[in-house]
């Protein structure tokens, strides 16, 4: 349901029910997503999408342009980062499976997510998979915008301290 309302243009709100995107959203968080244009995606976004029959939310770590001609099926960086973290996922089941892109999407973007608590990435998102944008988080009973100054700095903070944890475990590993 939440798909088709995603579709019809309408935001929609759910538990998040895993930890892949903690600190930023945390396992039962309500959680708020709104439709967007694949042209509108940019790099730290978080995304909702759609494998089989399971939705995800994931932050974009990376957004590729796909190149296609008649012989050969490449791909060229858009907007390379790998090593940001992404946003954890938190992953719904729905029974409705994914329809075919609509005019605002752009199948030639491939995009490249990842929880903020994973250390790997997805597999690559196309377009037609991505339902939506989370725009907010329920904590405490506040809504939290995801993209106002004070959550971009603790998601920087984070993903920082992340970083540093590792290069220490590495050096004294």
């Amino acid at each position: 349901m939440s798909i088709e309302l995603l579709r019809q243009g309408k935001n929609v709100r759910f538990r998040a029910p895993g930890q892949s995107m903690h600190p930023a959203i945390r396992e039962g968080e309500t959680i708020t997503a709104a439709p967007i244009s694949s042209f509108d995606i940019k790099r730290g976004n978080i995304l909702l999408y759609i494998v089989g029959k399971k939705v995800i939310a994931h932050r974009v770590v990376s957004i590729k342009r796909e190149k296609n001609d008649s012989t050969s099926h490449s791909s060229a960086n858009f907007s390379t980062h790998p090593s940001t973290p992404s946003l954890a996922h938190s992953s719904t089941h729905s029974s409705t499976q994914a329809s075919t892109h609509s005019k605002e999407l752009n199948p030639q973007l491939i995009f490249i997510l990842r929880g903020d608590a994973s250390q790997t990435c997805d597999d690559p998102v196309e377009a037609q998979q991505i339902l939506g944008k989370v725009v907010s988080v329920e904590k405490r009973g506040r809504r939290i915008d995801l993209y106002c100054r004070r959550a971009k700095m603790l998601h920087f903070a984070h993903t920082r301290a992340s970083r540093l944890k590792r290069l220490i475990l590495r050096i004294l590993g």
